[in-house]
């Protein structure tokens, strides 16, 4: 997991390195901020949990040009409830990321975008069996979402990202909220 993470790090700074011919305009820091609702999966041998739950995201990102930004991201959720082997569960997480964002061609009305990453999660449950219990573990992250220009600094964020490791441990997330370009 780590070693993809540096990989895709080492492309990211290559890509940012190698355009040399960036508008001044096109650069520069930003921070977003989102609600939405999220839905956590875990499958441990003969144990499934999948539930519902609310969502919040922080994402701080520096944009490099016209078309890439490179951020870091934050993510915690409310507590998901299912029930699992007759328990009663509720498990909650918070994903510590590093994310790209690849911004597609877009109009007067907004950018559509592509995203990616890899972060770092903890899982809480309690009530259920142990084998749901989750310290850190990795996971990638696959995305997109739409900036709708509000003004020449201001978007409205519509995003959704998809979670999931080798474990089975996913979570598939979609928010709405607002991104500040400084």
């Amino acid at each position: 997991m780590f070693k993809a993470m540096l990989r895709l790090s080492a492309i990211a700074l290559a890509m940012t390195l190698s355009n040399q011919a960036l508008a001044e305009g096109d650069r520069g820091f930003g921070i977003s901020a989102g609600l939405g609702l999220a839905q956590l999966g875990d499958e441990d041998d003969n144990l499934s949990f999948d539930g519902n739950t609310i969502a919040g995201s922080v994402d701080l990102e520096f944009r490099t040009g016209e078309h890439f930004a490179l951020g870091l991201g934050f993510l915690k959720t409310g507590n998901a409830e299912d029930t699992v082997n007759g328990a009663d569960t509720e498990i909650d997480a918070a994903i510590f990321g590093f994310f790209g964002r690849i911004i597609l061609p877009g109009t007067e009305l907004g950018e559509p975008y592509l995203r990616f990453g890899g972060s770092l999660f903890g899982a809480g449950a309690e009530g259920g069996p142990e084998g749901l219990r989750s310290d850190f573990d990795g996971l990638y992250e696959v995305g997109g979402g739409y900036d709708f220009a509000l003004s020449e600094r201001t978007d409205l964020r519509l995003q959704v990202q998809y979670f999931f490791n080798s474990d089975d441990e996913t979570a598939l997330v979609a928010t709405a909220g607002f991104a500040f370009n400084f």
